[in-house]
């Protein structure tokens, strides 16, 4: 939907009723580094050749460091 909708407004409006717990089983999002990867690994058994990892919110180096599980 992201990409058919020019502006932030339009964005909020079409999704102003999604919950995080909506998305929860759909969208790896979090700090849980293992999830990435399985999502990653994912698709590339499907084929995909390019993968885009984006942080939302203005820390983007923050975003890909992982702190290692203890």
């Amino acid at each position: 939907m992201n990409s058919e909708l020019p502006t932030v407004e339009g964005f909020e409006a079409a999704t102003h009723s999604v919950r995080p717990e909506d998305l929860a089983e759909t969208i790896p999002a979090g700090p849980d580094s293992e999830l990435h990867l399985k999502t990653i690994k994912k698709a590339i058994g499907a084929g995909f050749d390019h993968i885009v990892l984006t942080g939302i919110g203005p820390d983007q180096a923050g975003f890909t460091q992982f702190s290692p599980r203890n």
